[in-house]
């Protein structure tokens, strides 16, 4: 018999990786290349976890397809390095194709948007040729919102259901209800990393879109889980009332109370969603799209101000990262002053 339950741990672990993945190559550096592939074995292991904590569960394979696809990146990486270095890397291009090779697109039927995203994400990794093509490639996966998983499915038997018949596994995917989300704040997609203020009222702007309403349910509702405590921020999305349509536009607002150290580490606020029904049952959705907010709040009074200026503050975030890497050890407070 399978049933599902929610596991905000393991909502919580897939909110550390997608925040160590975009730390690592959202400001993607051909020169840093030693840098990101010292990173590799954190992100192994902590795709490692999540296919642990999911093992016997019908969710067991998408981390594991994931870690085909970080490996995949990484080996291109290290072809380039070897590559700029007038040595040989065609055994890691090899084993990038390898990785990806072993992911069975079919498993994201139920979500075609992120499966044609992601398959022709991977096609043009088995493609490239020449390193000046890895850029587009690294840009492409941070933009790409990796589908998230709230709740497990568990199943005794999944494994016997795996040599099932395709026909069977269509069925089952039809019967997956998938919410797209897309959230933006401050005019910019939450996908983005962005540096925002204490104190000041942000709007919140999204669209949600489903491919059905389950039964009997006649509300969806938004609530945010964060990596650090939710006391420091105040979040507010309206309850979703269930209309004869499956797309709607919502406004909602956050304050965040207190300021961060420049050298602290990335926040990050996702939204779990849920639908209700009049007598309290509640059904999960698979969701899909913006729906990670991962951000940085620095008091503009401070050594690292915010400018106003989105080049400047970039520019102030590159400077005060470079303190931080090399002077490792220098107190956090001598830094900041």
């Amino acid at each position: 018999m399978k049933y599902r339950q929610i596991d905000l741990e393991l909502v919580r672990s897939q909110e550390n990786l997608r925040v160590l993945l975009l730390t690592i190559f959202f400001e993607f550096d051909i020169s840093a290349i030693g840098d990101i592939l010292n990173k590799e074995k954190e992100v192994k292991s902590k795709i490692d976890k999540l296919i642990a904590t999911t093992k016997g569960s019908s969710d067991e394979d998408f981390f594991r397809y994931y870690g085909y696809f970080t490996s995949s990146i990484f080996h291109l990486l290290k072809w380039a390095q070897k590559e700029m270095g007038a040595e040989d890397g065609s055994n890691h291009l090899k084993a990038s194709s390898v990785h990806l090779s072993q992911i069975d697109f079919r498993y994201f039927n139920h979500i075609p948007h992120f499966k044609d995203s992601f398959q022709q994400l991977c096609k043009s990794i088995m493609q490239v040729s020449e390193i000046n093509e890895i850029n587009r490639i690294i840009i492409a996966f941070t933009q790409l919102s990796f589908p998230t998983i709230f709740t497990i499915n568990v199943d005794p038997y999944g494994k016997m259901r795996k040599n099932l018949d395709s026909k069977i596994r269509r069925e089952n995917d039809s019967k997956i209800i998938v919410l797209s989300i897309r959230f933006t704040i401050n005019g910019e997609p939450w996908a983005n990393p962005q540096v925002l203020k204490p104190e000041e009222l942000y709007t919140i702007n999204g669209r949600l879109s489903l491919n059905e309403w389950p039964d009997g349910s006649d509300k969806l509702i938004l609530k945010p889980i964060s990596t650090s405590s939710n006391d420091w921020f105040n979040l507010s999305i309206p309850e979703i009332k269930r209309e004869n349509k499956t797309e709607y536009e919502i406004t909602g607002h956050v304050v965040f109370k207190y300021p961060q150290s420049t050298f602290d580490d990335l926040i990050s606020i996702r939204l779990l969603a849920y639908f209700q029904s009049p007598t309290g049952v509640t059904e999960y959705p698979l969701i899909i799209g913006y729906d990670q907010l991962i951000l940085k709040v620095l008091d503009p009074n401070s050594s690292y101000f915010l400018t106003g200026f989105k080049a400047m503050n970039k520019m102030t975030a590159e400077i005060a990262t470079a303190i931080d890497k090399e002077l490792p050890k220098v107190d956090k407070n001598e830094k900041e002053n």
